[in-house]
């Protein structure tokens, strides 16, 4: 008996009569909520649920594949601040904080949108709206020769 994946559409045949998806797409389903869990702790999903496939940088709307999940904070551990980026946004990001070889590269970030952000704000609510950690802020503003203060929280 032939069916049709509910996910690809393609034809198979099941293995047994309550299969949906063939086993490619069986694979490819675990392997995201396996991710979801381990890497982001069940936030991933839900900042998908709440927002979309929605760059929370740029707007861009993607795929699962060109929007990723971005812990704030860059620990990895800590699931409370993430967001939703694409990937163009992530690169940047992530350069910007030096994680990349090639430091060289356009920075996002310009002097006015750091200014902006830095304005009558907390250094903790400019960071959210950057999508940056505290000391990837502090390494934009001695770039941009912007004045320091101390924090405020």
């Amino acid at each position: 008996m032939q069916c049709f994946c509910n996910n690809c559409q393609k034809e198979f045949e099941p293995r047994r009569a309550s299969t949906f998806n063939c086993d490619v797409c069986i694979k490819k389903l675990a392997n995201r909520k396996y991710k979801n869990k381990m890497r982001h702790g069940g936030k991933r999903e839900e900042l998908i649920k709440e927002n979309g496939l929605i760059c929370y940088r740029c707007g861009k709307t993607g795929n699962r594949f060109s929007i990723v999940t971005h812990h704030i904070g860059g620990d990895s551990e800590n699931h409370r601040k993430q967001v939703n980026l694409c990937r163009s946004c992530h690169f940047k990001i992530h350069d910007i904080l030096g994680y990349r070889n090639d430091i060289k590269r356009v920075r996002e970030l310009t002097k006015e949108m750091v200014e902006n952000a830095l304005k009558d704000r907390e250094l903790e609510n400019a960071c959210e709206i950057l999508g940056i950690t505290r000391s990837a802020l502090y390494k934009i503003r001695r770039a941009y020769n912007l004045p320091m203060r101390k924090n405020l929280s």
